[in-house]
């Protein structure tokens, strides 16, 4: 099972804000020249001298009355353009006073007195994005752009928006695209790195995590997500490094968010066998973010570690009690612990049998299977059979839980030397951000050291 997934926010930044002021004065600017390009055509024309015959009174009338239309015209558009402005800004207003159906109308207006209002489509764009209008708000960063191509935060947005569509490589463009406008703007690198590493791009998010760093060394996601990216990699001393330092920014973030890097950091603390100081943060991530889960999981694996099964069911049991989002996972935890003991397997095993029996949905899922084969319901060779799949992915974590789950079975039966070689097959899947895995590599040294 996966330990939860990081927050991925980004906040808008100050260079961004401060485009739409100047666009709106090259805008305004533009339609100030035109008008005095006219103005200076029309006093040349009407200062020519009669130099053809033909030329006749009705023929200059008729150009002074043209004339004036061409102005009465330049006069409308430049009083629409300037209408669009006044509600571009009006909008922006709402936007700030948190009014965003009044926002969306005013907008609405601003494009439609001047289509080609490339600030009007941003900020559109802007509150469809904070109304999660995905698709709308791509469709509005998009002509943003097609009238402003140098429209910095239209890209920075749109990648925003591809990004929470799913559209990675989408981001991926206009965050590198951001960044050749401005190669300084930390969050990009930052929101980049996160769509590196949802590509398992590794190196690359690394890279980004540390420029963002650069730029902004208060950057508490930068640490949080860089150590993240290190303890995926190995180097158990650089995350710690780096977890330690996003506590200790001093950034305001919220209580959930340090709860998040404490349980991240505790479950760093197993992997290098610090179990009490691993238990330390869990309990610190707990005290931040009661209402979570996921801490009680990490907490209950690192009390079944290290022996304390009655802490370990009460943190699995709270889990259950607080709807941890991998339910079945609690229930499967709790039957571990209650196994290791022969005269409560045949308890063990019947609890889990009626959870199993009781499931609302999903016959067929993975963790039924895994459930199945713990109380004796399904063969050895018919669970490594569920776990393949085409999704390669997919196929690789599921051989890490099937692995671990028969070395636990051997475990039990006093079969060590074959409990031994199944860890080693569960961590050479290499699937570190599971518990299995965590807890395999744990249990292969408790084995060596029996040895």
């Amino acid at each position: 099972m996966n330990e939860s997934e990081p927050n991925r926010r980004a906040a808008q930044p100050q260079r961004v804000q401060q485009q739409v002021q100047i666009q709106i004065a090259i805008h305004n600017g533009k339609i100030t020249k035109s008008i005095s390009a006219v103005n200076a055509k029309r006093q040349q024309v009407l200062n020519l001298p009669l130099t053809r015959a033909r030329l006749t009174n009705r023929c200059m009338n008729a150009c002074r009355f043209t004339l004036i239309a061409v102005l009465i015209i330049i006069s409308g558009c430049s009083s629409k353009h300037h209408q669009a402005e006044s509600f571009v800004k009006q909008g922006i207003q709402n936007v700030q006073k948190g009014d965003l159906d009044e926002a969306l109308d005013d907008f609405d207006q601003a494009i439609e007195l001047n289509p080609q209002n490339a600030n009007a489509y941003y900020n559109r764009g802007i509150v469809k994005s904070r109304l999660k209008d995905w698709d709308g708000a791509i469709a509005d960063f998009t002509d943003s752009i097609k009238f402003n191509p140098q429209h910095v935060g239209a890209y920075f947005y749109r990648g925003i928006a591809k990004q929470q569509n799913s559209d990675l490589q989408g981001a991926l463009a206009d965050y590198t695209q951001t960044i050749a406008f401005d190669p300084q703007l930390a969050l990009v690198f930052l929101n980049r790195g996160i769509v590196k590493s949802q590509l398992e791009d590794w190196d690359g998010a690394l890279a980004d995590y540390t420029q963002d760093i650069k730029f902004n060394p208060k950057s508490t996601a930068g640490y949080f997500y860089r150590g993240i990216i290190k303890h995926q990699k190995g180097d158990l001393d650089g995350a710690l490094a780096d977890y330690t330092q996003a506590l200790e920014t001093g950034s305001k973030y919220t209580n959930a968010y340090y709860a998040r890097v404490y349980d991240r950091r505790g479950n760093l603390k197993v992997d290098r066998g610090d179990l009490a100081g691993a238990i330390a943060d869990f309990d610190q991530a707990i005290e931040l973010s009661p209402q979570d889960g996921g801490s009680y999981m990490s907490r209950g694996v690192a009390n079944y570690i290290d022996g304390h099964s009655s802490e370990a069911l009460a943190d699995f049991q709270k889990a259950v009690e607080l709807k941890f989002r991998y339910y079945d996972y609690p229930r499967i935890y709790t039957w571990l612990v209650k196994a290791k003991k022969a005269d409560q397997l045949a308890a063990a095993n019947q609890e889990l049998k009626d959870y199993l029996l009781a499931r609302q949905d999903g016959a067929d899922d993975w963790p039924v299977q895994v459930g199945h084969f713990l109380i004796g319901q399904l063969s050895q060779d018919d669970f490594l059979k569920a776990a393949d799949s085409t999704d390669v992915k997919k196929n690789r974590e599921q051989h890490c839980e099937v692995y671990f789950y028969i070395a636990i079975k051997h475990l039990l039966a006093g079969d060590r030397v074959a409990a031994k070689s199944s860890f080693q097959q569960c961590v050479d899947t290499n699937v570190k951000t599971f518990y299995e895995y965590r807890m395999a590599r744990i249990k292969l040294k408790q084995l060596e050291g029996k040895n």
